[in-house]
């Protein structure tokens, strides 16, 4: 039973592979599965990223509208966007989880678009109250300059003066020491007019929150939030080559362990199937030998029974299957020849011995029985019984012993003779009427113990005679050791074995 154990040990080890297998192959499509779904975040996120990108530089077309009127609605909108893509970042937990960089430089580009964002609503209220101012001022200039009353000394100061906020508004280079200077010799023409006095107003204002206006773009050139968006991006492309390169080494190593099961699997596959060849010529070995064969569970429950077992016994396999061994059992072994077998079995030794058991005619079987246990994992699961029939045998034996004691107690002599004529073999009777022992006529030729005129009875004739009929009836004097005749009737047998001969059986009789 070493092979079925080896056999069980080897499929134990298979199924151990394929099942590591599985689990291999299951975590790999997760991963696979995983790592998409990384790519496809960073995908998004870069898209995401670049959209701010392209938000910035709106922002920055906005600051570049100063001294016009700008599209609030539009500049709110585009805002909120901004918003939503950072929260759309903050809330995602693919970056959180596998980069703290990351987490970093989006928190940043979180506090410098706050900061852009406070400066932007800042602008928007300058940009509103310059522009208002500018588009005043010039109607303000105008009716200064349709108007009769006021001198032509006055009108080319309000010229001046509108021409240099003009330059400020087109973004021309000017010296805003020379627009306060002029604007302040307006100062005491106020009296003279409303107009005077909102026109200086408004100009003295304008020039106030053109110098606030120019530090608040300064400011925003100093928070550069393109350049975080820039950092940011870098970052995420940083992080995806590390994600890239851990996922190639893990799905490299997922690979690698893969193919040295799948490369055990093959091995122990062609084991397996070696084994399986094995268990095959094993089954049919037992299903054809033509000793009688019987697995039973623990339990003693037979479980199978071969061809022999059927035809010697007369029972059917659907007969015995679930019946206990005791259903061929005979009365002629003992109960304590039955409880020492099975103590010997409980103990997981293997069992040998003589049983006699009963066919289903009720007619006897001698039986040479071998009974094996069959383990699983150290757990007797089963007994195997190989029984040879030799009831034959038996019967051979006792004819045997019955012509051993005709052989001994017969009044007959007896010699038996090789097929070269040499004696080997006489019975006491023989050895009596001849005085001779069994040392003085051993491997001595049958001429020995006859007379001369009988030394060559056992001749070609004779032998002829035998070989055709294998029996030879004669007179002839016996030669004994006392230097004496004896008148004896001299039967020759020969026995052959498939045309063979064997032996020559000699009887004397008075």
């Amino acid at each position: 039973m070493n092979v079925i154990n080896v056999g069980r040990k080897k499929l134990d080890i298979f199924f151990m592979l394929i099942s590591f297998f599985m689990i291999i192959l299951t975590f790999m499509i997760i991963y696979v599965k995983k790592a998409d779904r990384d790519m496809k975040n960073y995908t998004i996120y870069h898209k995401q990223i670049k959209e701010l990108s392209i938000l910035d530089q709106q922002f920055e077309n906005a600051f570049l509208k100063k001294y016009r009127y700008i599209n609030y609605d539009e500049l709110q909108s585009i805002n909120n966007h901004f918003e939503e893509i950072l929260e759309f970042l903050d809330h995602q937990k693919f970056v959180y989880k596998f980069d703290q960089q990351l987490k970093d430089e989006i928190a940043k580009l979180y506090e410098v678009y706050e900061l852009k964002s406070e400066l932007l609503q800042q602008f928007k209220a300058l940009n509103a109250r310059l522009t208002n101012s500018l588009h005043y001022m010039y109607d303000l200039h105008k009716s200064i300059a349709d108007d009769q009353n006021v001198s032509n000394q006055e009108k080319d100061l309000f010229l001046k003066i509108f021409f240099h906020i003009e330059q400020l508004a087109m973004d021309i280079p000017l010296d805003l020491k020379t627009l306060k200077n002029s604007i302040a010799k307006v100062k005491p023409l106020q009296e003279k007019s409303e107009s005077y006095q909102y026109f200086y107003q408004h100009a003295k204002l304008f020039t106030q929150d053109t110098a606030h206006l120019a530090d608040l773009l300064g400011e925003t050139q100093q928070l550069n939030l393109a350049r975080q968006i820039k950092s940011v991006s870098q970052e995420l492309e940083l992080h995806s080559q590390r994600m890239y390169d851990d996922q190639y080494k893990i799905s490299l190593i997922f690979f690698i362990f893969g193919f040295l099961n799948l490369v055990f699997l093959i091995v122990n596959y062609k084991k397996i199937n070696k084994l399986v060849q094995d268990l095959f010529t094993f089954k049919y070995t037992i299903e054809n030998s033509d000793n009688l064969i019987i697995i039973t569970d623990k339990n003693r429950n037979i479980e199978y029974v071969n061809e022999a077992f059927e035809r010697k016994l007369g029972y059917d396999k659907e007969e015995v299957i679930g019946q206990q061994p005791n259903i061929i059992k005979s009365d002629l072994m003992s109960r304590q020849f039955y409880e020492n077998l099975n103590k010997t079995l409980d103990r997981g030794e293997k069992w040998e011995g003589e049983i006699i058991n009963q066919r289903k005619d009720g007619s006897l079987i001698y039986e040479k029985a071998s009974i094996i246990p069959i383990f699983n994992k150290d757990k007797i699961q089963g007994f195997l019984s190989i029984k040879l029939d030799i009831s034959e045998y038996i019967q051979q034996h006792n004819q045997l012993k019955q012509l051993y004691a005709l052989f001994e107690y017969t009044q007959d002599g007896i010699l038996i003779l090789d097929h070269n004529g040499e004696m080997i073999l006489a019975n006491p009777s023989f050895l009596a009427m001849s005085n001779y022992t069994l040392e003085d006529i051993h491997k001595k030729s049958l001429s020995m113990v006859m007379s001369d005129k009988d030394k060559n009875i056992l001749n070609d004739e004779t032998k002829a005679i035998v070989q055709k009929d294998t029996i030879y009836t004669t007179q002839a004097e016996l030669f004994t050791n006392n230097q004496t005749l004896i008148s004896q009737q001299m039967t020759i047998i020969a026995i052959h074995d498939s045309n063979n001969l064997i032996n020559y059986i000699i009887i004397f009789r008075d």
